[in-house]
């Protein structure tokens, strides 16, 4: 909690320059040089941690025979930019900390006007209390006002020093090749170590806490959310990643076809694990009135399927649909490396071809296992003044 605002705000001054390049206006003309390639700063939560990623996509130097290396020249920006950032004396400039201070604070203030949003992250706020994943990803404009230069750039040392960095390329590259270019660059010391550690906190859940606010609001927001009991790497994932897609993962699931369709109780209605934290979640957005018993058609809908209640065509449809997002994936380079991102982290070296292997060996038995552990742990709503 003491540093995620920092955090927030490093990748945001980053992006404005280096040593190499003072300006905003001077890294763009190099992206044009390199023709027209795209650079980006972000800040990323998953599970319990905090990603700083830095990414430039440019084109392939095959492309370019009259112009070789972009790879290299792109490699190499990423470097300046991360380790020699642009700094006036003892920290950052001023001028850049300030202003990105001004833009962080409007982009923590404006996830109040996403509603559905805003309710999806206070449940998890209230869900996950004790737990780090309960801390907002972009920080607090309380915070803000402690941070300057100075000290925002003693911190960033500070994470230079101490936290792991993972480097991905995609594209048409030769990886031994790809792998002494980034060592070089980056000059990583060889045998460096990581410590990863399990992010699920397998809570057992004594009493559901039910929360409730009031927002100027036309539109009910409910959120529920479960504790699965299934760690991002354990067997039973793949169960829960097929009956999280019965029970909510399309127009062929229970929650679409009973809760909307059928009860016509919703406006929308899906749910969606954490795999990093194994918790499951239920978004829907609902009439006032309608609370009650959309909380407990909902809760109909978990038991039916503990109780094996499962057709062939919503396992099919479910498989199928899963499958196909995972083939999708493979056709975008991003897509690629936050699956990988996410595989590091549990340290498994299961492949997306292997994920889709697996989810197509799930059988119903294997659902209504992976069912029995869920339980509601609470329930959010967001309802008019």
């Amino acid at each position: 909690r003491e540093t995620v605002t920092k955090n927030a705000l490093i990748p945001l001054v980053l992006k404005k320059g280096s040593e190499k390049f003072p300006t905003h206006q001077k890294i763009s003309k190099y992206l044009e040089e390199l023709y027209g390639a795209v650079f980006d700063t972000s800040i990323v939560k998953k599970g319990e941690r905090h990603i700083i990623q830095a990414y430039i996509e440019v084109v392939n130097d095959t492309m370019i025979p009259e112009s070789p290396a972009i790879l290299e020249k792109a490699v190499q920006f990423l470097y300046e930019i991360l380790y020699k950032p642009f700094v006036a004396e003892d920290g950052f400039s001023k001028q850049i900390v300030d202003m990105q201070k001004q833009n962080l604070q409007h982009q923590i203030e404006a996830r109040m006007n996403d509603k559905k949003e805003y309710a999806g992250q206070r449940c998890i706020e209230e869900m996950c209390k004790e737990e780090p994943f309960g801390i907002y990803g972009d920080g607090y404009v309380e915070d803000l006002q402690g941070i300057d230069e100075k000290n925002l750039y003693e911190h960033y040392k500070q994470l230079l020093e101490k936290s792991w960095m993972d480097i991905y390329i995609i594209g048409e590259v030769d990886p031994e090749e790809a792998a002494k270019m980034v060592k070089h660059i980056f000059r990583i010391p060889s045998g460096a170590k990581r410590t990863m550690y399990d992010t699920v906190n397998k809570k057992d859940v004594t009493e559901v806490k039910h929360i409730e606010e009031k927002m100027n609001i036309t539109q009910g927001k409910l959120v529920m959310g479960y504790r699965t009991m299934i760690s991002g790497n354990e067997e039973g994932l793949y169960s829960l990643m097929v009956m999280n897609g019965i029970l909510g993962g399309g127009p062929h699931s229970k929650l679409f076809q009973n809760v909307r369709e059928k009860e016509s109780l919703c406006y929308y209605i899906n749910s969606m694990t954490y795999r990093l934290k194994g918790l499951l979640f239920i978004h829907a957005g609902i009439e006032f009135e309608n609370y009650e018993k959309t909380v407990a058609i909902i809760e109909k809908q978990l038991e039916a399927i503990k109780n094996g209640d499962i057709s062939s065509e919503e396992m099919e449809g479910t498989i199928q649909s899963l499958s196909n997002q995972f083939e999708g994936m493979q056709d975008h380079g991003f897509s690629i490396i936050d699956f990988y991102v996410t595989q590091n982290m549990l340290q498994s070296d299961i492949t997306i071809e292997n994920m889709i292997e697996r989810i197509k060996k799930v059988a119903k038995e294997d659902v209504m296992k992976a069912v029995q552990g869920v339980k509601l742990d609470t329930v959010y709503f967001l309802r008019g003044e």
